[in-house]
């Protein structure tokens, strides 16, 4: 009797085991399925965000989306170009800054067309030479006033500290091989047009005088 109440109880265990381990692929799946769909909704509203400026809380965290959301440098480029006649720094500083980590040639080729359209808003076309400016030095802290501001010299400030040598640049779209050259040909010119507004043409110093041919 004792025997059989053994063999009972192994028996008992080992449909227990296996049970347990048939349960925990579906255990593993509803573990994983929240977390996927908490992402893509995150994804959905940074592309909100990124398109309508809106909701306004959301716009630091929108911009810092750039390593998690698929397809988000290409939401950026668009965005840059649908606000270009737009004069509010707060939606153009967000929808740019990626670029302060990120590199991708449509968001490259919308910033080089922004920089050189007179129809654009000056502070559209700051920002866009904040994004080439970036382009060549990653993570630099450059913003809207180190653009166009001077010194007692009357040397544009450009950035208050240089790239960090820490600095982790994700590249979506590879960028032109002619890259600098193209930088430089646009804001070249646009810093030599003394019809252009202050604003623009200071901080299209700073980014022509990086990226002058070596």
């Amino acid at each position: 009797m004792r025997i059989l109440r053994t063999e009972v109880f192994t028996m008992r265990m080992k449909l227990a085991c296996a049970l347990f381990l048939l349960c925990l692929p579906t255990v593993a799946i509803a573990q994983a399925d929240p977390g996927s769909v908490h992402l893509r909704n995150d994804c959905r509203l940074a592309t909100q965000v990124l398109t309508t400026g809106q909701p306004r809380p959301k716009l630091q965290w929108a911009s810092q989306m750039y390593d998690r959301c698929p397809g988000f440098a290409a939401q950026v480029a668009s965005a840059m170009l649908r606000a270009r006649t737009s004069t509010d720094t707060a939606y153009l500083n967000a929808i740019t800054f990626p670029a302060n980590q990120l590199q991708d040639r449509a968001v490259f080729e919308a910033a080089l067309e922004i920089s050189a359209d007179r129809g654009a808003s000056i502070p559209a076309r700051v920002y866009a030479n904040r994004v080439l400016y970036w382009i060549r030095f990653p993570s630099a802290g450059t913003d809207y006033t180190t653009l166009v501001d001077v010194d007692g010299d009357g040397r544009t400030i450009c950035t208050r500290y240089g790239p960090s040598s820490h600095a982790s640049v994700q590249v979506i779209q590879p960028l032109p091989t002619d890259w600098r050259a193209r930088i430089h040909a646009v804001t070249s010119t646009v810093m030599r047009n003394m019809s252009e507004p202050s604003p623009v043409r200071q901080s299209a110093v700073c980014v022509a005088l990086t990226t002058r041919p070596e």
